[in-house]
């Protein structure tokens, strides 16, 4: 959410040379994480982002929510359903067939990848 206000209230910005974040990747990072309040979580926070993208008409950056759905794909059928739902509460009605066209062009592109 930080990086979001920031690009929204900045004039200009400028790319650094050197690493300025790093994200320490190993077995019980929060990255590595898939349990349901996990996953919730980061599915709330994009809800909050695209709500202050909204208010500051900046919609075209939003979160795809259906993306964010199908992250729960490893805790069962019930939780994507559960969640595919929610994703179609949480979406404004122009955004949902763009939003699923797109989940399914990058499911495929998976898949397309897996075979080879």
């Amino acid at each position: 959410m930080f990086s979001v206000k920031l690009g929204t209230c900045c004039k200009n910005i400028k790319v650094a040379d050197e690493t300025l974040y790093v994200v320490t990747v190993r077995k019980d990072s929060l990255v590595q994480q898939k349990n349901c309040v996990t996953l919730n979580s980061r599915y709330e926070t994009a809800k909050r982002v695209n709500k202050y993208l909204k208010e500051h008409n900046k919609l075209k950056y939003r979160v795809n929510m259906f993306a964010s759905a199908y992250k729960f794909k490893g805790l069962g059928i019930r939780m994507i359903v559960k969640y595919m739902i929610k994703a179609l509460k949480d979406t404004s009605f122009k955004f949902i067939i763009p939003d699923l066209w797109n989940c399914f062009i990058a499911f495929c592109k998976r898949e397309e990848d897996n075979l080879n």
